[in-house]
């Protein structure tokens, strides 16, 4: 953590994730995954379908019970809030949306009749929920209603940390930039630490202070926003980010082209995740799995050739 930066809310340490499959096999889900969050600020998890970062986020808010590692709070009793990619899917067809954003009012011992009216207005306000809105059943809502109401469940406990998972995935355009300008308010109106889980690239770029790149269960790269997407460095992120993206036009890195498909997890490859793709590849990389170490400012790679590649935009000969 640099010098002036918030303490962190809660700092993940070597988290792992196993789940059992068949009786026989497990999977890794999440492999050594060590981060932190920041109270006032987003942070982006961001990896393709399958990395893991969906099962962080579950781990992160107790969902899921990681199988190794430890979560640190700077507060005794966290108080979290969870954002699911399908609000059709997460609210309950039967409640009315304001019972819906109550119910975890409830969940905590609070029932007391003005403070539960008085939490779901506020926070109905803050999201822009109309009273007609609340009164009504979600069937009848547009999914942009339905996530705001979401956020607003989330929010109606007056959380340290809220885990948006892939919320804007399943919104058309317009909707989508109107959550998005919901999660920025979010963060310029609490002191609250935030992470928002997406493959979506525009999205993390435009709302999130700080990223960390997942690939098949492992964090490959983390650093600001800023710094991550003008230089990005290891090999999947400059893949995932020019696969999508205009990079900076005064650093343009080489163009990076992997093999093949992304491995099972069932069968992970020794060394580094990503070595039976990458086309820069050293017989050291299948030696050990390598950990996130400083490269340039705040950036952490995790890659044994990452000062090579953080040197200039230069490509380096394939292997």
């Amino acid at each position: 953590m640099s010098e002036g930066s918030p303490r962190p809310l809660v700092r993940a340490e070597a988290l792992r994730k196993e789940f059992a499959v068949g009786g026989e096999h497990v999977l890794v889900a999440v492999h050594d995954v060590s981060f932190e969050v920041r109270r006032g600020e987003i942070l982006g998890l961001v990896g393709e379908s399958g990395s893991g970062k969906s099962t962080v986020g579950r781990c992160l808010v107790g969902i899921l019970a990681a199988t190794a590692g430890t979560l640190t709070w700077d507060t005794e009793l966290p108080v979290v809030g969870m954002v699911f990619q399908h609000p059709r899917e997460s609210l309950n067809p039967k409640f009315r949306i304001w019972e819906s954003i109550a119910d975890p009012l409830a969940a905590a011992g609070i029932r007391r009749r003005s403070e539960v009216v008085e939490r779901v207005l506020d926070v109905a306000d803050m999201v822009g929920l109309s009273t007609a809105d609340l009164l009504a059943l979600p069937g009848s809502l547009a999914d942009e209603i339905l996530q705001r109401a979401s956020i607003a469940r989330a929010l109606v406990r007056d959380p340290d940390i809220v885990v948006l998972d892939e919320p804007t995935t399943a919104l058309d355009p317009d909707a989508r930039a109107g959550v998005l300008e919901l999660i920025a308010r979010l963060r310029a109106d609490r002191r609250m630490g935030l992470v928002l889980i997406s493959h979506d690239l525009r999205a993390v770029r435009t709302v999130t202070d700080r990223l960390a790149i997942m690939y098949l269960g492992s964090l490959v790269e983390t650093g600001s926003t800023a710094e991550v997407f003008a230089g990005p460095i290891h090999p999947y992120t400059r893949a995932l980010l020019e696969s999508a993206l205009e990079l900076d036009p005064d650093r343009p890195p080489p163009p990076v082209e992997l093999r093949g498909e992304i491995p099972d997890p069932l069968d992970r490859p020794s060394g580094c995740s990503l070595r039976s793709r990458c086309p820069w590849a050293l017989e050291l990389c299948g030696q050990a799995e390598p950990p996130l170490r400083s490269v340039r400012g705040g950036q952490h790679v995790a890659c044994v050739r990452a000062e090579e590649f953080e040197k200039g935009p230069a490509i380096l000969p394939a292997q």
